[in-house]
């Protein structure tokens, strides 16, 4: 219900799979203890059967999409597990590690310029640049350096450059942050869909399940 009015977050899909888990385990229980010559009660065998046709795919997709800690709204991020989608994972990468992505292409520049005190470096003026001493700046402005770097800025000891590859690296660890949010709701309200759109099979082998058994313990 939750989820079906926008309410929902994480801890309800958490909810979710546990109560799948328990119906799934009860279920095979069930059928186990059940002699051939007395089958289940047909509303039971009926919703098991619903079980395991809706219930244990979508047991198994929450399992392997949930983190183990999950905050109590969407909004606060965190909630997806690493290796659920390779494309948040990339975002997440870049949002937590940019001074390791920035290290690599920096050590990456020096070794196809020969220049091994080349540095990547940041302010925030210009952003990401690349920078080599004054005695390096020419070289870089000839064939065939110019055709990746491009001039940016001439200091008394210093020139800097950029590139295309980090002007994009730049624009996309900026945007990191915000993308890995858009990416997690997106993969919380596929998950929420999933269940509204299984609601009404969850629902009737629920009832059955839990009307058979109240009337066990009535008698």
């Amino acid at each position: 219900s939750r989820l079906s009015l926008g309410r929902g977050g994480p801890r309800d899909l958490a909810a979710i799979a546990g109560g799948l888990a328990a119906a799934d385990s009860l279920c095979a229980t069930l059928e186990a203890a059940s002699p051939s010559l007395l089958p289940l009660p047909d509303e039971i065998a009926r919703a098991c059967a619903a079980l395991d046709r809706v219930a244990v795919p979508l047991k198994e997709r929450l399992a392997a999409t949930l983190a183990e800690e999950l905050p109590l709204i969407a909004r606060d991020g965190g909630f997806i597990a690493r290796g659920a989608s390779a494309d948040l994972d990339e975002t997440r990468a870049l949002r937590d590690d940019a001074r390791k992505l920035i290290a690599g292409l920096q050590a990456k520049y020096a070794g196809e310029t020969g220049i091994s005190a080349l540095k990547v470096r940041h302010n925030n003026v210009l952003g990401y640049f690349v920078e080599v001493t004054a005695q390096h700046g020419d070289r870089m402005r000839e064939a065939p350096l110019d055709a990746t770097f491009f001039h940016r800025q001439t200091l008394a000891s210093q020139v800097r450059f950029s590139t295309n590859e980090l002007a994009e690296l730049e624009g996309r660890i900026a945007s990191a942050g915000d993308r890995a949010m858009a990416l997690e709701n997106e993969i919380f309200d596929a998950l929420a869909e999933r269940i509204i759109a299984d609601g009404q099979a969850l629902e009737a082998a629920s009832s059955a399940l839990d009307g058979q058994f109240g009337k066990a313990r009535v008698h």
